[in-house]
């Protein structure tokens, strides 16, 4: 039976029940439909694990998946002892419940579920270690961060992520490492914002340190030109996450050849910064040309063209957006490492239009999301008074 992901975010929006996992009888459970080109094997009757700790009150063991790679999964089963455990901010202490059991020779990772019988939401959550030698000796250990590979389910979420990442795996021939890639995207959060600001404060330390020069002729030598400063890095990182909705769209690098919007690239922005010659010119040399040469003027077969870069159909866009800013900004630069961090960000979230859609199939802008990435980077909105603009406006 093929999994359809309206049906699998039924499933994921209920209560956790084991049986709807690991199956019962003849009707097989989702672990087995998501890994059905492995080796699944569930126990009809679980064991319990030694050393439950502090907040859990047993840990099941239900049983054992092996990849395509021979990597083997212990599938586990948390039971919290205390209702009051936070089991959707508790990432960290409840991940340490079950990373304790990969010992990298007879388990090499895990897929654990933690639950209270009386709360309606649970936690599922990938888990990874491996271990190996350096050149000079020493071991080393990559893991899977805490705070991510890891979903909350059940009642009141939307599971939509979670829905999209689990049929990823459906019907392939997993690896361990198809696994990090499948879990390692999250749904645009309130960490989405804080991780986001960082990068915004890193674009305008590398400005700020500029020679003063550079930095005047670009922003001028009033008191107002830090601020100048720092509304352009605001524009600059917004102009990319709106392009990131419309790559998720798939409407950005389609084929030359092609004359309606298909056949994009979803991984646009990270492919362009990967194929461009010379990364610490990628702002002047190439998201210039896109902002204010090919997002911003009709061009016939609407081809983005650029040094270096294989063209591709790129839309033309005209809400303003992408209306040219002052010359010498344009000359600007950043470090390639800036950039390469940013898309890397990027690509851990999952640009959709609304977690709690019921039908979202058609991926779009989140005017929410965006609102509140302008909104709360204005200086303004603390010094007079905070003010809402309206979702449609946005």
């Amino acid at each position: 039976m093929s999994l359809a992901i309206v049906d699998l975010r039924h499933v994921l929006r209920q209560p956790y029940l084991r049986a709807d996992w690991t199956g019962t009888g003849t009707t097989p459970g989702l672990l087995r439909q998501l890994f059905a080109q492995t080796q699944a094997d569930l126990r009809v009757a679980p064991y319990a694990v030694e050393s439950a700790g502090d907040i859990a009150r047993q840990i099941l063991q239900l049983g054992v998946i092996t990849l395509a790679d021979g990597k083997r999964l212990g599938v586990f089963e948390v039971e919290l002892k205390d209702i009051s455990t936070k089991i959707a901010r508790n990432r960290v202490q409840l991940r340490d419940l079950a990373r304790r059991f990969i010992d990298e020779a007879t388990i090499h990772g895990a897929l654990a579920f933690y639950f209270h019988p009386d709360v309606g939401e649970y936690r599922f959550s990938f888990i990874s270690r491996q271990s190996r030698i350096e050149a000079d000796g020493t071991l080393s250990a990559k893991e899977t961060h805490p705070k991510r590979f890891t979903y909350v389910l059940g009642e009141g979420n939307a599971c939509t992520t979670a829905a999209q990442r689990f049929l990823t795996l459906a019907g392939k021939s997993s690896a361990l490492t198809t696994l990090i890639d499948a879990f390692s995207v999250e749904k645009l959060s309130d960490e989405f914002f804080s991780e986001y600001k960082e990068r915004y404060q890193a674009f305008c330390l590398h400005l700020q340190g500029l020679p003063e020069v550079v930095r005047q002729r670009a922003f001028g030598k009033d008191e107002k030109s830090d601020k100048l400063l720092r509304d352009f890095v605001k524009k600059l990182l917004g102009r990319l996450v709106f392009l990131h909705f419309l790559q998720k769209k798939g409407w950005l690098g389609a084929p030359p050849e092609r004359t309606d919007w298909t056949g994009g690239d979803r991984r646009f922005f990270l492919h362009l910064f990967s194929s461009f010659p010379k990364p610490e010119k990628f702002y002047s040399g190439c998201l210039v040309q896109l902002f204010f040469e090919t997002l911003n003027v009709r061009r016939e077969g609407h081809l983005f063209e650029v040094d270096g870069i294989k063209p591709s159909r790129v839309p033309y866009l005209n809400g303003g957006l992408f209306d040219d800013d002052p010359p010498p900004t344009q000359r600007l630069d950043f470090p390639a490492a800036l950039f390469q961090d940013l898309f890397d960000f990027f690509e851990r979230f999952n640009f959709t239009i609304d977690e709690n859609s019921p039908d979202d199939h058609e991926v779009g802008i989140d005017p929410e999301m965006l609102g509140r990435i302008f909104e709360n980077l204005l200086e303004e909105n603390k010094e007079k008074g905070a003010y809402y603009t309206r979702r449609e406006v946005v």
